[in-house]
């Protein structure tokens, strides 16, 4: 017993000093990059029932988990495995959700198998899971995050193999196997043991085309030729035809991404996670023996759990790839904030107080965005949840003024901005200038009082004409009038593109860099752009941003006009700060609403819910939607007005 104290049992370890911190860096980037891609975090169990992981949901053996009692009586375990935990999270707390749910994740898994033998049984993971989306395009999606995450970690040299799940179902079914040969045929898989594969199936008695198709196990790559030639072979197996179809769609996705040079297609890829039932995949680097990344679909779990519901997700193993990236010698690079504060015993009064000053300076921040705030001081006027969010972000790094607010009646208004108490010190006012949750716009700008106007127009960009001479900063997400998200667009005032940013602000950060590189710094989102180009011209074509604010007027005076005059229906936002994008209305009775969204839905009308913190209803009626559509939702409002009063 004595002998333990100072000693970790087989298959964990103690992390500290510099690789802690390398460990930590390597967390929060890989963190950003979910971020960047929508996920939400999610933080489930470190120990589950015991059923949750059973034989029938097919992950880890029984006999690979850590089990354990409660005092019930009931049979827990350490999770070996975060899908089925989010699965089970997904299908209690967002079944009742319309679109996709993006969950990110961090935490520790838990594998006792002596086959780990050398292997960390306690491992970090990041990961997603994307829960509502079955397309091959969400596939692709999935496997870009993968590369960016890889590229985010220092990695310059990687490779993704993927395979599907149900080609090798497909002809396992079609050979007619049974479960040992089913069996064996998987260990050989998973040992690569590609002369046993050979072998194996020169034991079996299969027609030409399915013998041809067996023989593409026992390939490291399969070329994109080779996938067309098995598209034909497989002609009259319907399952393994669907599968190939599948991954020559993929290819044709990853291109679009430009990351195909980090993909390779495997078909003798198999899981021991028997939930998979798409693509799967694994990633590799030099350093390390075993996957720094695995994932795939799982288009049946959710329904173990009640939902049905197709997903997929993957799962970084951050060990394996900080190991990996230590053995490149890559060094996840921070500034240093440490400081030493030295001083004599009778002046340890004065040490704790400026040592409080400078932990209120910030210097623990590795990651400071903010270019602007040079004297440490910002005012910000707070009318809905994305300006909230951003004055809570902003606070890291400075102190933050709210000298307008409109929280107190559910962001349903924009308040006075004639005359604002804006301080002295301020670098900049900030506002959202179109709130999407709850409907509101500025149709005056607020008076600065000289002050530098940073705007948030993430949901008016191009609904009407602006004076971009009245702003220092105006940025926004393409996703609402423009194109698809990840493209960002931000119009600075010149003299404000300088290097004096804060200490510390990271050099992908800085305005100035992607200013002086023509916005070419890092690879654009060269597909987001081309869609967005495509826009511009379609806008132009239309007759420009005038028409466009007359086309938008006009829809929206259709629906504000009915919710007027309704005695069932009405609008939750004061006239005279409606905005033009988004109209949140309610009857009043949860009930009523619930059921309008869902008659709403099967009569083709989709997405109506609103937001949680509002409830009721929301109709985004962007550049996009025609007046046409407009007139579908009125039409359909005024039938369930009259059978619902």
């Amino acid at each position: 017993m004595k002998d333990q104290m100072l000693h970790t049992p087989d298959g964990v370890r103690d992390i500290y000093n510099g690789e802690c911190k390398q460990k930590l860096l390597l967390q929060d980037r890989l963190h950003e990059v979910l971020e960047r891609y929508g996920y939400r975090d999610i933080q489930t169990p470190t120990f589950e029932f015991f059923n949750i992981f059973g034989k029938e949901i097919g992950t880890t053996p029984s006999r690979d988990l850590y089990k354990f009692f409660d005092k019930d009586g009931e049979t827990l375990v350490l999770r070996p495995d975060f899908t089925p935990s989010i699965a089970r999270s997904a299908v209690k707390y967002f079944s009742e959700d319309d679109i996709p749910v993006k969950l990110c994740y961090m935490g520790n898994t838990f594998i006792n198998s002596s086959s780990y033998q050398g292997r960390l049984k306690e491992t970090t993971q990041c990961g997603v899971e994307l829960i509502g989306d079955g397309s091959v395009a969400a596939d692709a999606e999935i496997l870009a995050m993968v590369v960016d995450s890889l590229k985010a970690s220092g990695l310059k040299e990687f490779q993704i193999s993927v395979g599907h799940a149900s080609f090798f179902q497909g002809l396992v079914q079609s050979a007619g196997l049974g479960e040992e040969e089913t069996q064996e045929l998987r260990e050989l898989l998973n040992n690569k043991n590609f002369f046993g594969v050979e072998e194996f199936i020169g034991t079996l008695d299969l027609e030409e085309n399915l013998k041809n198709l067996f023989g593409l196990l026992g390939s490291f790559e399969t070329k994109e030729e080779e996938i067309a030639e098995a598209k034909k072979l497989a002609a009259s197996y319907p399952v393994i035809l669907s599968a190939i179809t599948d991954l020559e769609t993929l290819g044709e996705y990853l291109k679009l991404y430009g990351i195909e040079k980090y993909i390779s297609f495997e078909l003798g890829i198999i899981s021991n996670y028997q939930y998979y039932t798409g693509i799967i995949f694994y990633g590799y680097t030099f350093g390390t023996g075993e996957p720094v990344v695995k994932g795939g679909r799982y288009d049946s779990l959710l329904a173990s759990f009640g939902k049905d519901a197709p997903s997929i997700g993957f799962a970084i193993v951050v060990d394996q790839l900080l190991a990996a990236i230590q053995r490149q010698k890559i060094t996840l690079a921070s500034p240093d904030y440490n400081v030493l504060l030295v001083f004599a015993e009778n002046k340890i009064s004065e040490a704790v107080k400026k040592a409080g000053e400078l932990r209120g300076q910030g210097l623990n921040v590795a990651m400071i965005p903010m270019n602007l705030m040079k004297n440490k001081v910002a005012d910000y006027i707070v009318t809905g949840q994305w300006a909230k969010k951003a004055a809570a972000e902003a606070s890291k790094y400075g102190k933050v003024n709210k000298i307008a607010s409109s929280e107190d009646k559910t962001f349903s208004y924009i308040p006075d901005c004639s005359d604002l108490p804006v301080d002295e010190d301020a670098d900049y006012v900030y506002i959202c200038e179109n709130n999407t949750i709850y409907g509101t716009k500025f149709k005056e700008l607020p008076n600065t009082k000289g002050k530098t106007l940073v705007a948030d127009v993430s949901s008016c960009f191009l609904s009407e004409p602006v004076d971009v001479t009245k702003y220092g900063l105006i940025y926004g997400g393409v996703q609402k009038n423009i194109g698809p998200a990840g493209v960002v667009i931000a119009i600075i005032r010149e003299d404000l593109i300088t290097e004096d940013v804060l200490p510390g602000t990271p050099t992908m950060l800085t305005y100035k860099t992607h200013a002086d590189a023509g916005s070419l710094y890092n690879t654009p989102p060269a597909y987001g752009i081309y869609i967005c180009g495509k826009v511009f011209k379609w806008l132009k074509k239309m007759g420009g941003l005038e028409v466009m604010k007359e086309r938008n007027e006009k829809k929206a005076k259709l629906l504000y006009d009915y919710l007027d005059q309704s005695k069932l229906f009405k609008g939750t936002v004061e006239k005279k700060d409606r905005s033009l994008m988004n109209v949140p209305f309610v009857t009043g009775s949860d009930e009523l609403d619930a059921k309008f969204v869902k008659e709403a839905k099967e009569a083709g009308l989709e997405n109506l819910k609103g937001h949680r913190t509002v409830g009721g209803m929301r109709a985004s009626i962007y550049n996009a939607m025609p007046y046409e559509g407009v007139e579908a939702l009125v039409a359909f409002m005024k039938k369930f007005e009259e059978e619902n009063l």
